[in-house]
């Protein structure tokens, strides 16, 4: 029963570094999903920075990884 126990617990931590892994490699790519619409159609850079303020695109990497942590175990993982 002991043996089952730490193959749950070892296997939760894997999938915590799996998602916070992926989630850096797409927090690092240069033009966020959600801005390229905002960058196509030409707004202006003040624009661009009120809707990353106000999105929490701005937030350190760790405290958007929580937030979606938190969202992701209440079964919303972002569209």
């Amino acid at each position: 029963m002991r043996r089952h126990s730490f193959k749950i617990i070892f296997a939760m931590l894997i999938l915590l570094a799996i998602t916070y892994i992926t989630f850096l490699l797409t927090d690092m790519h240069p033009r966020h999903a959600s801005l390229s619409k905002l960058i196509y159609t030409g707004r202006p850079p003040s624009e661009i920075e009120a809707f990353k303020e106000e999105s929490g695109l701005n937030d350190p990497v760790n405290t958007k990884y929580i937030r979606w942590l938190k969202a992701a175990t209440q079964g919303n993982l972002g569209t």
